[in-house]
């Protein structure tokens, strides 16, 4: 139940699963069974209305659907009475409520507005902060585990381009913490070791490039039995021998724009209801 003091319907919902589920209302956190969990979490991926014969079915696949139904209909009711409830019915319908705040959603268009545009205006504290964690990265869920996984190339694009906007602005450190950060994620991912060395490169650091390089290789061999790819073999000429041209491997990523810091997701939510 939400605590007393906080169940006015003015009061910020917010449902958190980088890293893991965390409901809050009024920045206090309500405790949930993970039934519920997984509904709100499911309602969240969905991003609209999900009728509840596919909800029921998607969450309970291993019962028969009078039973996965009742599931579904007694776990709603418990969620409608938190007051203010996360949840709204659309007829036969679910979705979760428009003024629900989801930090995946918002992560989520984060790392797209700076893989299309850069950074812009948001700070690199608080990019970074935001796309520190996976989603959920506990949870096995056959229902969730595409979405588990495009969230995490979207937040390993997003942090490969951070890091080399920023080092083009000068701000070394952050854009060495950017490309540890997709690294930490996906060791194995050559990009990312890319990424780092012209980070380090850029901080005047070739030893540290160098180091990375063959961390890479070993890696690599070790791992997969390959060796680095001609791209990366070349930035290690450039670190032994000569400057480095960080408008390499941009990608289609445009220079920083002038972005306001963090889109709201309700007004969409809210008209994918209407």
């Amino acid at each position: 139940m939400v605590p007393e003091g906080v169940r006015s319907s003015k009061q910020l919902t917010e449902l958190r699963c980088l890293p893991t589920f965390d409901l809050r209302v009024a920045g206090q956190s309500v405790p949930l069974a993970h039934r519920s969990q997984r509904v709100l979490v499911l309602l969240a991926v969905r991003g609209g209305p999900v009728d509840r014969a596919e909800l029921a079915g998607t969450l309970w696949p291993d019962v028969s659907a009078s039973r996965a139904y009742s599931s579904l209909r007694s776990t709603l009711w418990g969620l409608a009475r938190l007051g203010p409830s996360p949840v709204t019915a659309l007829g036969t319908s679910v979705q979760l409520s428009p003024d629900v705040r989801v930090d995946v959603e918002a992560a989520r268009r984060l790392a797209m507005r700076i893989i299309d545009r850069g950074p812009g205006k948001i700070s690199a504290s608080a990019a970074l902060a935001t796309l520190r964690h996976d989603f959920l990265p506990s949870w096995s869920e056959d229902w969730l585990a595409a979405e588990q996984h495009h969230f995490r190339q979207l937040r390993l694009h997003a942090l490969e381009v951070l890091s080399r906007h920023l080092s083009e602005s000068g701000d070394h450190a952050h854009a060495v913490e950017a490309g540890l950060l997709a690294l930490a994620v996906e060791p194995l991912r050559e990009s990312a070791h890319r990424t780092l060395m012209l980070a380090h490169l850029a901080e005047g650091n070739r030893a540290e490039a160098i180091w990375q390089y063959h961390r890479c290789r070993e890696l690599l061999q070790t791992e997969l039995g390959l060796t680095p790819s001609p791209e990366m073999q070349a930035l290690l000429q450039r670190a032994l021998h000569g400057p480095v041209d960080l408008s390499e491997g941009r990608g289609s990523a445009a220079p920083p724009g002038h972005d306001q810091p963090f889109p709201d997701d309700r007004s969409e939510r809210a008209a994918a209801g209407s």
